[in-house]
This record gives structure tokens, sequence and C-alpha cells, in this order.
């Protein structure tokens, strides 16, 4: 017997009531006496805050990796876009810099003439200024003391002036697309930075391939230029268009210019001017605005190679000083055909836009 005195069978009733009433009292909430009760429900909570929170964790890793594929899917599709469009800017490109045929020279030569028409009186009036002064300032004895200068100038720096003119010919495939693009530009009386960087390109290529032109000049300009020459005897008059850029930085940039010159060239050989086109190349101290206006200028016939023209010119200055002192422009023009010297005589140029 046991102390509730109690048949087995009651007794076997009594713990299976019992047990069933234990997990009823699990299942209820927890006393708050019963410390294994509260520990085993925090533990379940616990899991429970856990699995949630992976649940969640794995949702935003899902929704992050599709968010991610999708921006890869954009960038990648905007990276093709992109590239198509870079490489069709670049044929683009490389069309308008194909070779320019004789055809189209003599082409891109009379449009000049249409579009830079506009400044054909401000040229006139500039060059008969020109005139005035050059005859004013000028007699037989000083014109053999400019002749001198321009041929010791021309003489002791025919080494980088050659160089210029064979890196000219010797331009590899950029730098002939930016040339004939430079030329078009020219004829079209047109800059843009399409331009400027074009210009770069030149200046880097055929100036500062090698030696600078007068070294000791920090700030000078360089320019693409051609000719249109009109002549009947001995006495030839000479329009030229160009593209000038500054070598050195002016507020940040390189300053590029479009001018017009205008000159009359006088040879004492009449078979020596006659009509042509000629393309050619230009440096001279100072900037574009230090282009700008009257000047002397001689031709000097073909002095250092085949095919090869040289001309020198200066600002007329108010006073003649010793011309020997001061640094002139110079002008190549490349594949001229021989020609023999001509008389010095006044020119004017005319910068007619600057960017």
């Amino acid at each position: 017997m046991n102390k509730f005195n109690l048949p087995p069978k009651m007794l076997v009733k009594l713990l299976l009531a019992l047990s069933v009433g234990t997990l009823a009292f699990d299942a209820a909430a927890c006393h708050s006496y019963d410390i294994p009760c509260k520990i085993r429900d925090a533990a379940n909570k616990a899991k429970k805050a856990a699995e949630d929170a992976a649940n969640k964790a794995k949702q935003a890793a899902d929704a992050a990796a599709a968010a991610a594929k999708q921006e890869a899917d954009r960038l990648a599709a905007a990276a093709a876009a992109a590239a198509a469009a870079e490489a069709a800017a670049a044929q683009a490109l490389a069309q308008k810099g194909a070779a320019i045929s004789s055809t189209e020279m003599k082409t891109i030569v009379s449009q000049a003439k249409n579009v830079y028409a506009d400044s054909t009186g401000a040229m006139t009036n500039g060059y008969n200024a020109a005139v005035s002064k050059f005859k004013a300032l000028l007699n037989a004895a000083l014109d053999a003391i400019w002749r001198a200068a321009g041929k010791k100038f021309v003489a002791s720096n025919a080494k980088m002036i050659l160089d210029m003119k064979h890196r000219a010919q010797s331009l590899d495939a950029n730098g002939q697309a930016a040339l004939n693009r430079v030329k078009r530009a020219i004829g079209a009386k047109h800059i843009d930075e399409q331009a400027r960087a074009d210009m770069q390109t030149l200046v880097k290529a055929i100036v500062y391939g090698g030696n600078n032109i007068g070294s000791a000049v920090t700030h000078s300009s360089f320019g693409i230029q051609f000719c249109d020459s009109v002549g009947a005897g001995n006495v030839g008059g000479e329009t030229c268009y160009m593209m000038i850029m500054q070598t050195y930085l002016e507020n940040g940039q390189f300053k590029v210019g479009l001018a017009r010159s205008f000159g009359v060239a006088a040879s004492p050989y009449p078979s020596d001017i006659g009509a042509e086109q000629t393309f050619g190349l230009f440096w001279g101290p100072g900037g574009i605005d230090d282009n700008n206006g009257a000047s002397i200028g001689l031709a000097l016939g073909v002095v250092l190679d085949e095919g090869l023209e040289v001309g020198v010119s200066w600002g007329i200055p108010t006073a003649i000083p010793d011309p020997s002192a001061i640094v002139p422009g110079i002008s190549i023009s490349i594949g001229a055909g021989a020609k023999g010297e001509a008389a010095l005589s006044a020119g004017y140029t005319q910068v007619l836009a600057k960017l």
C-alpha cells in the first residue's frame, strides 16, 4: 500500500492525471516561481526570433542580389551603348579626317573666299594703311638690312625649320586626320573644341616633336595655313587663311584663332608668280593678337630644301629698330615649288575669331 492508501488502479489513474496536468501546465504561461519553465520559454522565443531574423536577412539578401543583378545588367547595357557610341563617333571623326584630294582642296579654297568675304572691306583698309606705313619707313638701305636679317634668322634656324617640315610631312594617321579636319575648319571659318584638340595634336607633333624655333621665345604661336596666290608678270597677291594656336596657356587654355592675311609680292623673275594654292605652317613670337595688323613680309624662295619655300615677317614698328634684334614670324610653304626671292613688301593680318 502507498501512503495515500489507494488501490493500485486508482494510483495509476492519479499519476496519469498528474502527467496530463503537467503537460497542460507546460503549454500554458509559466508561473513566476517556475524558473526552468521561464528558461525554456525564453529559449523558445529567442529561437523563434533568430529564425525570423534569418528569414528576413535571407529575404533582404535575395532582394539585394536581385537589385545588384538588375544594376549590373543596366550598367553593362549602358557600357555597351557607350562603347557603340564611342566607336561610331570615332568612325565619324575618322571619316571627317579622311584624306583631302586636290579637287576638295580647291573646293575648300573657293568656300573660304565666300565665307571670309564679310571681312574683305576691313582687310583692304588694313592693307592700304600697312602700305602707307611701309612706304614711310622703308628705303633701299633699310630694305637690304631687313632682307639680311631675315636670311640670317632662317639660316640660324635652318635645322629646326627643316625638322618642322619633315614632321609635318610624316604625320601618323591620327595627326594627318587632325590636319585635314583643321584645313576643312579653316575653309569653313569655324573653330570649336575639336579644332582646339586637333591644333594641340599638331603642335605636339610638329613643333614639339623636336626643338622649337626661337627657343628663347617662351610665348609663341603656331599656325596651319593655306594660301591662294594670283599673279601676273612679276607681281602677285596672296591671300592666306589660317588657324593659329598659342603654344602657352592663357587662363588655363590654349587659345585658338582664325585669321586671314593679304600681301603683295614682287619677284625679279616674271615666271615665278602664278595662280596656285599652297599649304603651309606658320610660327611667330607672341600670342594670337600679336599677329594682328600690319607687317613687313619677305619671301626668301626655296633656300633650304626642295619643295620648301620660306618667308619671314615682322610687325611694322612705329620706328625702324635694328631688325636683327627682333624675332620674326616665319611661314613655311610645303610643296610650293621653286620660286625666286620676292621683294620686301607690306602685308596685313586680321584675326577674325578666337576661342
